[in-house]
């Protein structure tokens, strides 16, 4: 059994010398422990939060026995290449353990190495990676009806007739037959040539 780190965009693999005895898995609230024999009967929990991963370990060293095929990396470059990974904002990266059903896309979300004399340790915290996706909803806008402009009223005043009134809307006189049209069934008069200051008629659409 032995725990990876790969990096899709180059393919680099680091592989922990050391297999760490334990793995905490964190859904929300809940932290559930695995060790070494239960990691590998274990399945990946699977919720609508991202899990949280965690797991301490020793790094090579004078007094720690690696085998030769497991200690190509030295414990400076392994702490190097896991800083760098950790300076790049949510760098996508996926833990494998092997022989366990432990394949999942992460990003360093803490990396603590501490040096004891000759022996390093570390915790290492690891957040599951997921894309953020924008969906696009069409919603649909309902158009409000045009609401029609109040019309304007004119308040005759003394000496008014339709004909100046038409003038000095339009710059024609002759149109006052358009107001005369609109206003009739509210003349007092009833006859265009005769209205009265304070009659109330609505000024043709356009004026």
């Amino acid at each position: 059994m032995r725990f990876s780190l790969i990096d899709p965009s180059n393919k680099k693999t680091l592989i922990f010398p050391v297999t760490p005895e334990g793995l905490d898995v964190s859904m929300g609230a809940k932290t559930i422990h695995y060790s070494h024999v239960k990691i590998g009967d274990s399945e990946i929990p699977r919720g609508s939060n991202p899990i949280t991963l965690s797991f301490k370990g020793i790094l090579p060293s004078s007094l720690i026995h690696v085998p030769k095929k497991e200690s190509k990396t030295s414990a400076n470059s392994l702490i190097k290449q896991i800083k760098s990974w950790q300076k790049a904002d949510r760098k996508k990266l996926k833990l494998i353990i092997t022989g366990t059903p432990w394949n999942i896309d992460v990003f360093i979300e803490e990396f603590s190495p501490s040096y004891n004399g000759p022996t390093i340790t570390y915790t290492i915290t690891l957040k599951e990676y997921r894309s953020m996706v924008v969906r696009q909803t069409k919603q649909k806008v309902k158009k409000r009806p045009a609401s029609k402009p109040k019309p304007r009223v004119y308040t005759v005043k003394k000496g008014d007739n339709l004909w100046n009134i038409s003038k000095r809307y339009t710059g024609k006189g002759i149109r006052w037959k358009e107001m005369w049209a609109i206003n009739k069934s509210k003349s007092r008069s009833k006859n265009p040539h005769l209205i009265y200051p304070g009659e109330k008629f609505t000024l043709p659409s356009g004026w």
